[in-house]
């Protein structure tokens, strides 16, 4: 067996940046930051094309983000590209004996991110309405570090909703929503945030994009709504049966247990530098090169 003189490399983008740009040039809200966003989905594309393949593993996080990365990669250097779905820790966020305080949602996620603020802003403006036609008290809190100011702006001006920003420690809040919604619109990769609301027993409603990458069946484990008024109807109904609530929680649990644990997904890990280290017979110093686009 002929022996490398260098250790193989691992890449780790985690999702398609050049996706991420494309979906913002649809979405922008005037021509510059549409022209803007389109010329770094042409950049992205490009450094996706040329420089991603040069490593021996390149690792995302969804087949979608696969797809795209690979895109315009040559057949010989296709199998470069891995697919390994995010994890969360099971042992750390899990059902916690908080007693749930009635017709509570919770948002979650990087509030200081465009597309987060986007979705967010969506769901408070045109979902939380259709909500209340049913539930009059539901109340909303969103937690998050860093929220940009229209976002805070926003949830100033809606009433029965909490802006917490950042908090030490995510599992309180977590334990005392009724339901964890995820209403994306924008963005790529797959969302840590709605595994840790899954392993912790809540039960969630989502977009596609907020579910995308993750090993759900979509009316066991979560809920899945495309539309404003599929959204509001997935959220009252949790609100109002509780029992139906309480199985699609620990359904979810059970799903993150089996798919996104740590335990599993270091699994796949492993297995995959395991196949890059074989034909590297002797190693001298590092063992393995891992870089990561963040």
């Amino acid at each position: 067996m002929r022996r490398r003189l260098s250790p193989p490399v691992v890449f780790v983008p985690y999702d398609a940046e050049s996706l991420n740009f494309r979906m913002r040039a649809r979405e922008g809200r005037d021509a510059f930051r549409r022209a803007y966003y389109r010329v770094e989905t042409w950049k992205w594309q490009f450094v996706e094309t040329r420089y991603y393949p040069l490593a021996d593993a390149c690792v995302a996080v969804t087949e979608r983000d696969g797809e795209v990365i690979a895109r315009g990669w040559q057949s010989a250097v296709r199998s470069r590209l891995h697919v390994i779905q995010n994890g969360v820790d099971t042992t750390h966020f899990f059902p916690l004996p908080y007693p749930e305080q009635g017709n509570r949602l919770l948002i979650s996620g990087n509030l200081a991110s465009y597309d987060t603020a986007h979705s967010i802003g969506w769901f408070l403006r045109t979902v939380l309405p259709l909500i209340r036609r049913e539930t009059p008290g539901a109340t909303v809190e969103i937690v998050g570090r860093d929220p940009l100011p229209s976002l805070r702006s926003l949830t100033d001006q809606v009433e029965g909703v909490t802006l917490w920003g950042y908090v030490p420690d995510l599992r309180p809040h977590l334990a005392r929503a009724n339901v964890y919604v995820a209403p994306l619109l924008l963005g790529t990769g797959a969302k840590n945030r709605v595994l840790e609301a899954m392993a912790m027993g809540r039960p969630v409603v989502a977009t596609p994009l907020a579910v995308q990458g993750l090993r759900v069946q979509p009316g066991r484990h979560v809920i899945v709504a495309t539309t404003a008024g599929e959204f509001a109807a997935a959220v009252i109904r949790l609100l109002k049966e509780e029992g139906v609530a309480n199985q699609m929680g620990s359904a979810a649990r059970e799903a993150v247990l089996a798919h996104h644990s740590w335990s599993v997904v270091g699994s796949h890990v492993e297995n995959l530098l395991r196949s890059l280290l074989e034909p590297w017979t002797t190693m001298k110093g590092p063992a393995l090169t891992v870089g990561t686009a963040r």
